[in-house]
């Protein structure tokens, strides 16, 4: 009724010592079982999974501009990432625990988001230029069906600076990404967890379609 899942992220990050149990909600029921084996719930992911068409994409710039990501960009890229996901308290996730993870170590697994999706051939990563700087990005990873069918577009990270959050950018950045996407229609794929308060809110404004839930048990193994 469970399965372990070999974690990608925390794997490439050289982190040992946990083992991953994703559990369909469906078997919410056994989570005292693996808790009794020394399991602990520490976090869960709801998807939305809906059907996405490139002409159907339209989008403002509140201020500034939005464009593809350039490796000048990196260095800020990676302040603004450690700054809202790493060292923000307010964000929840399995791998922000400190009961588990160490700053350090999920900075650099948020890092890698930002690697896989700049190592595609054609990165769906948006930056969004205020005055000169970053103020916010958005990315997407491109995942191919191996028999040619519609590809799935998994939204990665995104963030935007404190000051600028009043501008809506990140819905923005995300149909500006649409319009400029390769293929002419995908499964888009939004995964933020029950803590996610303003991602959830944002997937259930935009009517998004919920398909499928989980949860996530860690065990630290000694």
């Amino acid at each position: 009724f469970f399965f372990f899942q070999a974690e990608d992220g925390i794997r490439d990050i050289g982190v040992t010592g946990v083992q991953t149990c994703a559990l369909p909600i469906s078997y919410f029921e056994n989570i005292p079982i693996l808790e009794e084996l020394g399991f602990r719930f520490v976090d869960s992911r709801l998807e939305f999974r809906t059907l996405t068409r490139k002409a159907d994409a339209r989008w403002e710039t509140p201020l500034g501009n939005f464009r593809p990501f350039a490796t000048k960009d990196f260095d800020e890229l990676e302040e603004l990432t450690r700054e809202q996901f790493a060292q923000n308290s307010n964000f929840k996730s399995r791998y922000n625990n400190r009961a588990y993870f160490s700053e350090e170590e999920s900075h650099r697994y948020y890092m890698q988001w930002h690697h896989w999706v700049l190592s595609q051939e054609d990165p769906l990563f948006c930056i969004w230029e205020v005055d000169g700087s970053v103020g916010g990005f958005y990315s997407i990873v491109r995942q191919a069906k191996t028999d040619g069918g519609t590809p799935d577009y998994k939204v990665a990270l995104a963030a935007v600076k404190p000051n600028l959050r009043s501008h809506a950018a990140q819905n923005h950045m995300q149909f500006w990404l649409f319009g400029h996407a390769a293929d002419d229609e995908w499964f888009t794929i939004n995964s933020p967890a029950l803590t996610n308060i303003s991602g959830l809110k944002n997937n259930i404004r935009a009517n998004k379609q919920l398909s499928y839930v989980e949860a996530y048990l860690f065990l630290a193994v000694p």
